[in-house]
């Protein structure tokens, strides 16, 4: 499909005066192309300078027998002609759109990523070191097969398995997912996978065997809500003691106002995971944030949040702290509690292509107050940020230690 857009002020040749009876200003030319029974889309005493004001004839098939258009597109030789439009035709088909055309160009419906191609496939953390991943993908009509594996350089080990079955409709996405996969306890995005640098102790990590249902919103969706069931067997990383479970998970993420910065916005996260058979438990996590734009390019972001865990929960059901800097930056070990709660403010600059930060944070967790302050980048809206943090001990005894410390995090809200 080709669509056109035109918009006609005037057509005179080069250098030409302008045609006698034109007139010299909007207004003028309402009071003298108006006819009675015509349609205006606002009382012209009221109107603006630089309002648009929409006529509509009464006789609407003038708009098309008029002399003041120019001469039709597909009469001239610029136009698309019979040619040009089996040509698009035949590019089309060969990439398994539109008919005819010849298909002998059309691409493979396979797509492999080989190890270090995309950083998604790359993190470290204590267990793994270095993970590299790998993945192939098969595209259907209905949706894609991607089948992903992670091999860590700690030690030889199995790696990392998920093979994902994923089907497209127009109102939803279904995700149907068998894994062996790494999980940590922080109260971040991802459903407990680590990021792509996550520090810490090996104790703060499992592993989770099983298989998941997922009902996601269109690619696009602003305010995403999404349903996770579960059945899964959970290892611990050090005592390799096994728990069998079945669950379920709702998180919603909704974002108002503007996303670009120096614009009013504002959003956050709820999470609630419920889990019922060895350690049953419920896990719930809200998050609020709020951007508001300064001088000089200058915006504020604040983000505050609490988690919390009821029932019978295993010690790597706890929530973490610390470890990755999602919610705590600046300290030398994680933190565990059954109840975290956490505030930052985030002041940024907008530099090229990055922005400049400078941050505070706080955060509580088993009864200790914990903080931080800092300066990083933040590239591509968040998606990916590098802060140095310095962790501070203000009237507190014991706990991990407040230090220097880089760390890599994405999908940040702001």
């Amino acid at each position: 499909m080709i669509d056109w857009t035109l918009e006609i002020e005037d057509i005179r040749e080069r250098g030409a005066e302008a045609t006698p009876g034109t007139p010299a200003t909007a207004a003028e030319a309402l009071r003298l192309w108006r006819h009675e029974g015509d349609s205006i889309s606002v009382a012209l005493e009221a109107a603006e300078p630089g309002e648009t004001v929409t006529v509509t004839p009464a006789d609407r098939q003038a708009l098309v027998t008029s002399d003041l258009l120019p001469p039709t597109v597909w009469e001239e030789d610029r136009g698309v002609d019979d040619a040009t439009i089996e040509q698009i035709a035949a590019e089309l088909a060969a990439i398994g759109t539109g008919e005819g055309g010849d298909r002998a160009e059309a691409p493979s419906p396979w797509l492999f990523d080989p190890p270090g191609k995309t950083l998604r496939l790359l993190r470290y953390n204590p267990v793994e070191r270095v993970s590299v991943g790998t993945r192939l993908r098969r595209d259907f009509r209905w949706g894609h097969a991607a089948l992903t594996a992670r091999v860590g350089t700690a030690r030889v080990a199995l790696p990392n398995i998920d093979l994902t079955l994923q089907r497209n409709h127009p109102s939803h996405l279904m995700l149907v997912s068998f894994y062996r996969s790494l999980r940590h306890g922080e109260p971040g995005e991802g459903g407990g996978t680590p990021g792509i640098y996550v520090t810490g102790d090996a104790e703060d990590f499992h592993w989770s065997h099983g298989a998941a249902i997922r009902f996601l919103p269109p690619v696009g969706q602003r305010n995403w809500l999404s349903l996770r069931l579960f059945a899964e067997q959970d290892a611990a990383i050090m005592t390799d003691a096994k728990r069998n479970r079945v669950g379920a998970a709702v998180a919603w993420t909704p974002w108002w106002g503007a996303l670009e910065p120096g614009s009013f916005g504002g959003g956050g996260r709820v999470s609630v995971s419920t889990s019922a058979g060895d350690n049953p438990h419920v896990r719930a996590v809200v998050e609020g944030a709020l951007v508001i734009p300064l001088f000089s390019r200058l915006f504020l972001g604040m983000q505050a949040g609490t988690a919390r865990v009821w029932g019978d929960p295993a010690p790597h059901d706890l929530w973490r702290i610390g470890a990755s800097g999602r919610w705590l930056r600046g300290h030398g070990e994680s933190v565990r509690g059954a109840r975290v709660h956490m505030a930052r403010v985030d002041l940024q600059r907008p530099i090229r292509f990055f922005r400049l930060s400078v941050f505070g944070d706080w955060a509580s967790a088993g009864g200790d107050d914990f903080y931080a302050v800092g300066a990083g980048l933040v590239f591509m809206d968040g998606i990916v940020r590098v802060d140095v943090a310095r962790g501070l001990r203000w009237g507190r005894e014991g706990g991990p230690d407040p230090v220097l410390r880089l760390h890599f995090l994405g999908g940040a809200l702001f």
